[in-house]
């Protein structure tokens, strides 16, 4: 019997020879309060959203069909921090895909990119891919072989989800997860 890890998200599927997938309790069923967000609230145990706009100007939004709703109307940038807990460092090593999926969409003149960062000692390691929402789909796959960082030495981890030039951009995810895989041999 194989590891244990939460429902992928509706319409996904975890990939095969998965070895940790989590989602943040805002798309496990507990929704996210409603209303104003001050950059650096945590939205749940893991996830926190951090801007440059005024308070008051970015909110979130719950519903039935899109568990949140991030809508800005000013600023230079939005943020979705997801923290990697001890089990999913443990699953990092350079034969390892990390992939960001789930479901959404957006309106507006922002982008939408995911960056995996990596500590490992007093550096840190990046790697940033830009995402495509336009068939209703979010998938970002980070190759740790390509990172460039001491995969012995990690000691924390974060992925970003990054809106640039949010002004008048409003950004729907229906779903969201995080998940670990072995990578094709070269």
């Amino acid at each position: 019997m194989g590891p244990a890890f939460p429902d992928a998200p509706a319409g996904l599927a975890w990939p095969p020879g998965t070895t940790w997938a989590w989602r943040p309790p805002v798309w496990r069923g507990r929704q996210a309060e409603a209303g104003l967000l001050s950059s650096g609230q945590e939205l749940g145990p893991g996830i926190k959203v951090f801007h440059s706009a005024d308070d008051g100007v970015l909110r979130a939004e719950t519903g039935e069909r899109a568990p949140l709703s991030l809508h800005m109307s000013a600023g230079e940038f939005a943020s979705l921090v997801i923290d990697l807990d001890a089990d999913a460092l443990r699953a990092l090593t350079p034969r390892r895909i990390v992939r960001l999926a789930g479901l959404g969409s957006m309106t507006g003149p922002g982008r939408v990119y995911g960056r995996m960062n990596l500590r490992h000692g007093p550096n840190i390691a990046s790697q940033t891919r830009e995402a495509d929402l336009a068939s209703g789909t979010l998938d970002v796959a980070f190759d740790l072989s390509r990172i460039g960082l001491d995969h012995a030495r990690i000691a924390q981890g974060w992925v970003d989800l990054m809106v640039a030039q949010p002004q008048e951009t409003v950004l729907t995810l229906r779903d969201l997860a995080l998940s670990c895989h072995p990578r094709a041999e070269l």
